[in-house]
């Protein structure tokens, strides 16, 4: 059915308030009924787990060396597998150390920190995926100055059940300077 034009003000009906053009005829749902209100559909879908970089952004002297933590927020009360991957830039950061929080463990890990990246498949228990909770802790050394963007990707997590939860990832920014910053002098 082809939408109708009618001359506003002629064809003021109880389905055609004030006239006009009816694009979608038929339908007469309230614009006030929310998304969801619908029989089988669910009207809140889960939350995504919030996974990034504390802190997230930093400047560090160049020798210097720090820790980073990969955290994640709002998880399930449930246990999960999280594969995640972070990516930087060799030439400017090292990555000396990983190692993961307690009540997570690593069922694969692929380091490639000579190229710049490095890829986790994480295991999170029952007791620690309540709410907020570290995942991983990098040992990060400052090899040369200028702006290192630290890319988290992660394209979901499972559940034990096979339930897929959605991840939204923060990246991180790590700034290597010639020498340490000093508070109030720069």
């Amino acid at each position: 059915m082809a939408p109708r034009r009618v001359a506003p003000g002629t064809a003021d009906t109880p389905d055609n308030p004030g006239g006009g053009v009816e694009l979608v005829p038929g339908v007469k749902k309230s614009l006030n009924q929310t998304l969801g209100d619908e029989e089988g559909v669910d009207p809140s879908p889960a939350s995504p787990i919030l996974v990034g970089l504390e802190p997230s952004v930093l400047s560090l002297a160049v020798g210097a060396e720090t820790s980073l933590q990969l955290v994640a927020r709002g998880a399930p009360a449930e246990p999960y597998r999280l594969p995640l991957t972070v990516t930087f830039d060799p030439t400017r950061v090292a990555i000396d150390s990983i190692a993961t929080v307690e009540g997570v463990s690593a069922r694969s890990q692929d380091l490639e920190p000579d190229e710049g990246w490095i890829e986790l498949d994480l295991e999170i228990g029952a007791a620690e995926a309540v709410g907020s909770h570290g995942l991983v802790v990098l040992r990060v050394r400052a090899l040369a100055p200028g702006p290192v963007p630290l890319v988290v990707t992660a394209g979901g997590a499972t559940r034990y059940d096979g339930v897929v939860l959605p991840v939204a990832v923060g990246n991180g920014a790590l700034f290597v300077t010639e020498e340490p910053l000093v508070a109030g002098k720069n």
